[in-house]
């Protein structure tokens, strides 16, 4: 392929709007025609949400012996859970199931595409970690998520731990694309405070890196700033207003709208530390990805990178032809870093690293230095040692 023609692309059918989930129950019956479901739902969400409750009983009344799993891990999912979930779904090798449902965070619906690949595909979990190929399709995946984060409703991806290798890889096949999103903002309204802001902000910093990723297009940048906008211009509203559902399906498109620039450019430094974080200290992914992000951010600017004014009129509404690229850089990263610090996120709280754990991230440099190439200023080591003292600081 010509390596100066740049390629887009977009795999994804929603439906969206308050009370969108009530009307999923008829597009599965009349548009999809399915008539055996299996839904993976997290446990916390069913518990405090009277919508999924409702959605629940219907499945139970329109479908017969629909399978359910009610997801109560604290943290993702695991090869080995995995692999035990997955025969309340199957038979021998025969499916008991012709579409699968994940509602909730991140971890649900990876869940949900996990099991959608195993029913079809029989070797152990494990055979399929990464990026598999020459495998038997998935079954139907329906993705509702109760977050505005992880971007998994629009993404094939799934991640799964390998707690015996300390291993975050996932079972990542174009097979699981979800056949359908729906974002219902009325799911988001009665997600615990900080689940929201932390996945938000998670979402926000995924948009900035993908638009300064040296591997992003003129089209994902469009979406990481239209992403960026939505996220940042919508997430205090809906802090002070739960009932603000126009808000709220702004931010589930800005974190819908981030994933599509990430899945057209690439992961940068902050989404490979988000994992880090994510393994080694159960430091939920959005707040991972937030306080990684925000502190390469800053590195960035001190290191002469002003890529970053182009988002400063996206908070200021303001056509500031007059300032300085690098001025504009200057006054949006002060933006930035008043907003984390509003929600108390500019770094890590109540976790006690040691300088072990400085030397191991310090060797997670190396592993993940396909991403940092990703970064618009390549680090020298004295630059990883101040982000690795920014990460850590007490």
């Amino acid at each position: 392929m010509n390596q100066n023609l740049s390629k887009f692309e977009i795999n994804s059918r929603v439906i969206f709007g308050k009370n969108s989930l009530k009307e999923l129950i008829e597009v599965i019956k009349n548009d999809f025609k399915f008539k055996h479901i299996g839904v993976i739902i997290d446990y916390n969400l069913y518990k405090n949400s009277k919508e999924t409750k409702v959605f629940i009983h219907k499945i139970k009344e329109n479908f017969t012996k629909p399978i359910l799993v009610y997801y109560k891990l604290k943290h993702e999912p695991t090869y080995e859970y995995l692999d035990k979930i997955k025969f309340k779904f199957k038979k021998n090798k025969t499916s008991l199931v012709d579409c699968i449902i994940g509602i909730g965070g991140g971890s649900s619906i990876d869940l949900a595409k996990g099991i959608a690949t195993l029913i079809k595909n029989h070797l152990p979990s494990k055979k399929y970690m990464g990026f598999p190929t020459n495998i038997n399709k998935s079954i139907p995946v329906i993705a509702i998520p109760s977050t505005a984060g992880t971007g998994t409703e629009l993404a094939y991806n799934a991640v799964f731990i390998d707690k015996k290798n300390n291993l975050k890889l996932g079972i990542n096949t174009k097979n699981n694309y979800p056949l359908l999103a729906v974002l219902d903002p009325i799911l988001l309204s009665t997600s615990p405070k900080t689940v929201l802001i932390n996945s938000a902000l998670g979402a926000l910093i995924r948009s900035v890196e993908t638009y300064v990723s040296p591997k992003a297009n003129t089209i994902s940048r469009m979406y990481s700033k239209i992403a960026f906008d939505l996220i940042y211009n919508n997430l205090i509203k809906v802090i002070n207003n739960r009932k603000d559902f126009s808000s709220i399906l702004n931010l589930q498109w800005g974190a819908y709208y981030s994933m599509v620039a990430l899945s057209n450019s690439t992961s940068g430094p902050a989404g490979a530390l988000s994992y880090f974080f994510s393994l080694n200290f159960s430091i939920p992914q959005g707040l991972g990805y937030s306080v990684s992000g925000i502190n390469i951010i800053n590195l960035n600017h001190r290191l002469g990178f002003f890529g970053y004014g182009d988002f400063y009129n996206l908070i200021k509404k303001n056509n500031f032809k007059k300032h300085s690229q690098k001025l504009k850089s200057k006054l949006f990263i002060r933006s930035l870093n008043r907003l984390f610090k509003l929600y108390n996120t500019l770094e890590f709280k109540n976790f006690n690293f040691n300088t072990k754990d400085e030397i191991k991230i310090n060797e997670f440099y190396k592993v993940v230095e396909a991403a940092f190439q990703n970064n618009p200023m390549q680090y020298k080591e004295k630059d990883l040692t101040i982000l690795t003292k920014s990460l850590f600081k007490k």
